[in-house]
């Protein structure tokens, strides 16, 4: 990892893709950091020229090729990813704990925890080193992200793939708890330690867990300081079902407000976030998005999902609408609308008076 940030001089614009004359002067360590900026901002075309840029230049460095492997898992050239990653793999197979964490992500069961055993075995070593004050090339937070993430890995991995090994509980429990102990920051060990309770049924154990990860989520959304970015949908509504299996409703509409202003067309997280307002008598707002929002969708292609709407615009219809919690919103809505209504026409009249 750069100590420090170049600055490279190069205008990224996401309108126009790169070129290759304009980074052929480039050397591999300012394509690496170019490759990287652009794939942050899902620049996936760029990222291609730029790391076939660096592989053209350095074919043998691992580095290089541990970037270029984790792009190509990030666009699904999977059999291309692993390919990339095990030369890199090959040539430093004791150094960079992340291309093991990269290549894990690509396989299943055994041969996945063999690779994050390996990247658990380089990480405690980086951070053994990272404690002695000549060791400056080590950035500590996040040797121990990396480790509690491999640890949270492993316990879901003993939790689906690897449930039927032997003592495959207590190895799950035990990563996970030892991945809470690396980073008490990971909302994925949190998740993943909620699904264990919920599988070996101690639902108040499970309370715990998504509570704490819930705290975690609101203290880091009302900062806005990014933490949030390192997971993806994909994951929050994971959460969410957690929540709403608990029954923690408004914490799941927490979290599904976010997803539904991050992507309003999709219909899963509509339907959960009309289900948990209902569910907390928001009567109006669950009726809002299950007669406005999700009936624009087409759903024959996920017939579960059908069937739960339909089902939840049955029991909206039995609803006496007074008795909603979220009245006071609408009417707070409507003063608005009135307030905004009184404007307008006192700005039209101002604008007769001067003609």
């Amino acid at each position: 990892m750069m100590s420090q940030q170049m600055d490279l001089g190069l205008k990224i614009d996401e309108e126009i893709p790169l070129t290759l004359e304009e980074i052929e002067n480039y050397d591999v360590e300012e394509l690496l950091q170019l490759g990287e900026e652009n794939l942050e901002n899902m620049r996936y075309q760029n990222c291609q020229l730029i790391y076939e840029r660096a592989y053209a230049l350095d074919p043998k460095n691992e580095r290089v090729l541990s970037a270029f492997g984790f792009f190509l898992s990030t666009i699904k050239q999977t059999e291309l990813a692993r390919k990339v990653l095990s030369e890199a793999i090959y040539l430093a197979p004791d150094e960079n704990a992340k291309k093991y964490l990269h290549i894990a992500e690509l396989y299943n069961g055994n041969d996945a925890a063999t690779f994050y055993f390996k990247a658990i075995e380089i990480l405690i070593k980086d951070i053994q080193k990272s404690d002695n004050i000549f060791y400056q090339n080590v950035d500590y937070d996040d040797l121990k992200k990396d480790l509690s993430q491999a640890y949270s890995a492993l316990g879901e991995l003993y939790m689906s793939d690897l449930c039927k090994t032997e003592n495959a509980q207590s190895h799950c429990l035990n990563f996970l708890l030892k991945s809470i102990e690396t980073d008490n920051q990971n909302l994925d060990a949190y998740y993943q330690l909620a699904n264990y309770f919920l599988e070996t049924d101690d639902p108040d154990k499970a309370k715990e867990s998504i509570l704490k990860l819930i705290e975690l989520y609101a203290a880091h959304h009302e900062k806005e300081d990014g933490f949030l970015d390192g997971y993806n949908n994909e994951f929050f509504l994971g959460v969410a079902k957690v929540c709403i299996e608990l029954e923690f409703y408004n914490q799941a509409i927490l979290i599904l407000d976010d997803l539904v202003r991050d992507d309003e067309k999709n219909a899963e997280f509509l339907y959960n976030n009309a289900y948990c307002n209902f569910m907390v008598k928001n009567y109006i707002t669950a009726a809002e998005y299950v007669k406005k929002d999700l009936n624009e969708f087409d759903l024959s292609f996920d017939p579960e999902l059908q069937a739960a709407k339909k089902e939840l615009e049955g029991e909206l219809q039995k609803i006496d609408v007074s008795q909603a919690m979220d009245n006071d919103k609408m009417r707070e809505d409507e003063d608005w609308e009135d307030e905004d209504d009184e404007e307008q026409k006192m700005d039209n009249d101002m604008e007769v008076e001067m003609k």
